[in-house]
């Protein structure tokens, strides 16, 4: 697997290191990816793609499939390792807040059926604009996928490290949805024991950023952990993921 070259790294260091090391853990990676697969369908495009983590999956159960992010240097990375996949149809520099958003992004408008937001909205302050730009480039009743961090009093360094704003509620992202051209249709928590160690290591520890040897002992952990999300996935999460569709 290409990883993020040193160009890359020092235009994002800790966003960088932290795609590498989530990068490893493919037991997790393949967990969150099956979560959301029931619900991807049609043409998909990733918004936020980063270095392919999520990518490969998409790329191998879809034919269709455009990758995104805001750093150009992500994006040549991604047209580097995915230039021999088949079902790739581009990689995009994609700002969903461009001012000139709909002028700039005409030629994708009413394009994707599908649109996967994982662990991004949470970087953008405005996230209102956000999702009704990607609401603007579904067809009628395209779905959006979006996960991101719940639980303000979670809030960490390692947060304000990675550039988030903001982690969500229930109520939040239900609001963010419906008050931006999105139905609801299905809502879960996910990794409900990820919420112990965000706190320990952010809260109690006060580390900076996500590193390797935590999210290795985590990888082992992956099998124990899927089944007591079954249980807890209506309770809690380290993360939460909204399922919305455009109202027609």
């Amino acid at each position: 697997m290409i990883m993020p070259d040193k160009i890359i790294s020092q235009n994002d260091p800790v966003g960088a290191s932290t795609l590498m090391v989530i990068a490893s853990a493919k037991k997790f990676n393949r967990w969150m990816y099956a979560v959301i697969k029931p619900y991807i369908t049609g043409r998909v495009l990733e918004i936020g793609s980063g270095i392919g983590n999520i990518s490969s999956y998409l790329l191998t159960d879809n034919q269709q499939v455009t990758l995104s992010d805001l750093n150009s240097d992500y994006c040549s990375h991604l047209k580097t390792r995915f230039a021999d996949n088949p079902s790739l149809e581009d990689v995009l520099s994609l700002d969903l807040v461009a001012p000139d958003f709909a002028t700039s992004n005409a030629h994708l408008l009413e394009k994707f059926n599908t649109i996967v937001l994982l662990n991004v909205i949470e970087h953008i302050e405005d996230h209102e604009r956000a999702i009704r730009n990607a609401g603007s480039l579904l067809v009628a009743n395209g779905r959006l996928i979006l996960l991101a961090p719940a639980y303000p009093f979670l809030f960490t360094a390692i947060d304000a490290g990675l550039g988030h704003f903001r982690r969500y509620t229930k109520s939040t992202m239900r609001s963010l949805l419906r008050e931006n051209g999105f139905n609801i249709k299905h809502w879960l928590f996910f990794n409900f024991t990820g919420i112990a160690g965000w706190f320990v290591f952010g809260k109690i520890l006060s580390r900076k950023a996500l590193e390797s040897g935590e999210m290795t002992i985590y990888e082992a952990l992956v099998p124990l952990n899927k089944a007591i999300d079954r249980v807890t996935h209506k309770i809690a999460g380290l993360s939460i993921i909204f399922i919305g569709e455009k109202k027609g």
